[in-house]
């Protein structure tokens, strides 16, 4: 990831959870601040099981640390999937990720809402 401090960018280092074996993934989607010290960065990652989960980083201003995120129809296994796609936030404390989830043959839509505390499903 880079940031832009107004006249140059650079790059700044951010958790990939999940990355512990090669064949492990990580992606990030989409971007969201509402201030210097306050981000959102939203996506997917596979988990020790092999499921693709919701990934939910925080930017505190200086580091980013992974939030807990609920991952709806019981994400278990490694046919199941849950990915966040898009955030957007009307304050640090009020933001809504959006994103799918798919278990057995189905794919549904999924809506996370953060409060200032933990992310739930909205």
């Amino acid at each position: 990831m880079a940031q832009w401090n107004g006249k140059t960018w650079s790059q700044i280092k951010v958790l990939t959870p999940g990355i512990t074996q090669s064949e492990f993934g990580s992606v990030l989607e989409s971007l969201q601040c509402t201030s210097q010290r306050s981000c959102w960065a939203v996506g997917e990652y596979e988990d020790i099981d092999d499921a693709t989960v919701n990934e939910a980083l925080q930017w505190n201003g200086s580091s980013w640390s992974l939030a807990s995120t609920p991952n709806p129809s019981g994400i278990s296994s490694s046919s199941d999937r849950s990915a966040l796609v898009d955030v957007a936030c009307a304050s640090a404390n009020s933001c809504w990720a959006v994103g799918r989830y798919a278990s057995s043959s189905d794919t549904l839509n999924e809506a996370l809402h953060w409060k200032g505390a933990a992310w739930s499903e909205g």
